[in-house]
């Protein structure tokens, strides 16, 4: 039987989530599996790239409630840190790139 993680509110105690480590002899096929992905990526037109970044943009302005419960459940950062530090940041940075 395998350990599980478990992630906690740190502000409650309570268990958000229980999460499986990746078995140790499985990470060098991650590592291959994410190679090929990224000559995939790389073989994608810039127009389609910036499609991408655009629609997770998108994303993130639509679901920028959910995703600061979340961050700040996980970490204990106030809601309007996880706003400010972590998701504009990433919606600034779909944006510029």
């Amino acid at each position: 039987m395998m350990e599980t993680l478990s992630v906690r509110d740190p502000a409650t105690g309570e268990i958000i989530r229980e999460l499986s480590p990746t078995p140790r002899e499985e990470i060098r096929s991650l590592f291959e599996r994410a190679g090929s992905v990224q000559k995939n990526w790389a073989a994608v037109s810039i127009r389609a790239r910036a499609r991408s970044l655009i629609n997770l943009r998108e994303t993130l302005i639509n679901r920028i409630d959910d995703l600061s419960e979340l961050i700040s459940r996980e970490n204990g950062k106030p809601r309007f840190k996880a706003m400010t530090n972590e998701i504009f940041a990433a919606i600034e940075h779909c944006t510029f790139y």
